[in-house]
């Protein structure tokens, strides 16, 4: 060895020492570090999947009775997805209008989740019945329980009397309950007329009560019998107390004169 290596010898060992002392203080810190959870030098912490709450979790605002339309914009600017799950007939609230929501406002739920809404198809659309050729008061109770109302009823037309001829809206028109429905018909038979007794009057005396009762005398025929008077009625052809319409013909049996 010569003397120039020799004499860069300690120089060499000293350098080699400083080494291992940095090196020892190096390890020192790192252990350190873990002892105390901090992070090692150049080491980053790896981020969580999951995005905080505040950025993943969104509150329900109240859409009932908007538009559903608008209820999608507002649901849109939370986040969230509006879904029409039914449209339901309502007769108070108007088309297109949000009955109900689920899940209900306030609720917190994931962002992007599903808002279900029931919204409102209008008043409910009832077709007038069939109730052609049927009496007018039947005829008034179908209308009525299909949900309809009774207007009134026009007489008009030929047939059986009281019988339903037409309805305005005519039958099978789609409405809604609000509106009301006329029946048409024959005109009605004439109220009952109640038959008076003339059996054992004059047969002169039993048309004039006949008449005035509204009634018309029909067939007269004759027969004898001894125990009564000439020309009293014997019998008549509706009973005493039964109804008859106005203007219906009775038949008499009067005794024979003399």
């Amino acid at each position: 060895m010569d003397s120039d290596e020799y004499d860069a010898l300690p120089r060499r060992r000293s350098g080699i020492g400083i080494v291992i002392v940095v090196s020892f203080l190096t390890s020192a810190v790192v252990s350190l570090g873990v002892v105390l959870g901090l992070p090692r030098l150049g080491w980053v912490a790896p981020v969580s999947e999951a995005a905080p709450e505040s950025t993943n979790v969104v509150q329900v605002p109240s859409v009932t009775g908007m538009p559903s339309e608008t209820a999608g914009e507002v649901l849109e600017t939370r986040r969230l997805r509006v879904v029409v799950r039914e449209r339901r007939p309502s007769p108070s609230v108007q088309e297109n209008v949000v009955l109900e929501q689920t899940p209900l406002a306030g609720s917190r739920v994931p962002s992007g989740s599903e808002v279900t809404v029931v919204v409102s198809a209008g008043p409910p659309q009832i077709a007038v019945p069939d109730v052609s050729g049927k009496p007018v008061e039947e005829a008034r109770g179908l209308i009525t329980s299909a949900g309809l109302r009774v207007a009134g009823i026009t007489e008009s037309g030929t047939g059986p009397a009281g019988t339903v001829t037409a309805t305005n809206p005519a039958i099978g028109t789609v409405i809604t309950p609000d509106q009301s429905v006329t029946i048409v018909a024959t005109p009605a038979a004439p109220p009952g007329v109640v038959v008076p007794e003339v059996v054992g009057l004059n047969s002169r005396r039993a048309r004039q009560v006949l008449e005035q009762a509204g009634f018309v005398i029909g067939r007269m025929a004759y027969s004898y019998n001894e125990d009564h008077g000439p020309y009293i009625v014997l019998r008549q052809s509706a009973a005493a107390g039964t109804t008859l319409p106005s203007g219906a013909t009775i038949d008499l049996v009067v005794n024979e004169g003399e």
